[in-house]
């Protein structure tokens, strides 16, 4: 039996967001979702503000919060995501003929237009589009140079933005619950879910439900120290994900799915989340 902590966070967007694979293409496409380490660096940079730390210091508690980790799942409220791409100005940092840039003597070189990928979270009723996140700890605390750093309400609360700085979001509720056990066996779950050893998925319910590959959330640590940009050319750390669509308001994704060991299932207030047996 295991003692563990549970967060649901219910998310606001005001437009939507932009999150890139750094070190790609200037035009790389944006996902349907947030992916789990877009959240946990969003959670991460609450944390590093409230404890007045560093760049640095704050890329060490996302990889504490993913070494803790045992599920991270996605599911909308209201909303469906469409993606798309439009033409942004961008200051442009290379070297030209050692003559590095953005050069003031040449301002037409400075900068450059490409085409980036954005996601629209498009409501289908008459509030705000709203994405739920359900996170399940290890335990409430993550180590943090030799220090324990106790997880709370709190550091979600503070979440502002999920991708890059347009991608302005509003924290609208936050629940907790401590003592999440790990189960196993055949169950149906609304959220998003990695598709790893242990994990069977049986049959859609209500469709509809696509695939993204993301960043092994648990992994952090291994991606930053490889490289980001082989990480996803050699599927380094990558694991697919089966992501709910919402289609009508009325009618939410539903997955059966068979889990069992090294993988585990969790309930929390009465919904299902997939992910990794601590």
């Amino acid at each position: 039996m295991m003692n563990t902590s549970a967060f649901i966070v219910d998310v606001e967007f005001v437009w939507g967001f932009q999150t890139r694979i750094a070190g790609l293409s200037k035009t790389s496409p944006s996902f349907y979702y947030p992916p789990p380490t877009t959240f946990l660096g969003a959670l991460g940079e609450s944390i590093a503000r409230k404890l007045g730390v560093g760049e640095s210091a704050g890329r060490g508690i996302i990889a504490s919060l993913g070494r803790e980790l045992l599920a991270l799942g996605i599911r909308p409220l209201n909303c469906v995501p469409l993606k798309y791409e439009d033409i942004n100005k961008i200051i442009a940092v290379k070297l030209t003929s050692g003559i590095p840039y953005p050069d003031p003597r040449n301002m037409a070189s400075s900068y450059d237009s490409p085409a980036r990928g954005k996601t629209v979270m498009v409501s289908l009723d008459e509030n705000s589009p709203i994405l739920r996140f359900l996170l399940v700890f290890r335990k409430d605390k993550i180590d943090l140079r030799g220090k324990a750093l106790e997880l709370d309400e709190d550091y979600f609360w503070r979440i502002h933005r999920l991708g890059s700085k347009e991608s302005r979001v509003s924290v609208i509720d936050v629940r907790r619950k401590d003592g999440i056990n790990a189960e196993e066996g055949k169950i149906i779950s609304k959220y998003s879910f990695p598709v790893m050893k242990g994990v069977q998925p049986l049959e859609e319910l209500q469709r509809k439900w696509l695939y993204e590959a993301y960043i092994n959330p648990r992994d952090i640590e291994y991606s930053e120290r490889v490289n980001p940009v082989l990480t996803y050319m050699e599927s380094r750390s990558l694991i697919p994900f089966r992501i709910p669509i919402l289609v009508v308001r009325t009618e939410e994704p539903e997955f059966i799915v068979e889990v069992r060991e090294p993988s585990a299932y969790y309930r929390v207030n009465g919904e299902v989340v997939i992910g990794w047996r601590g």
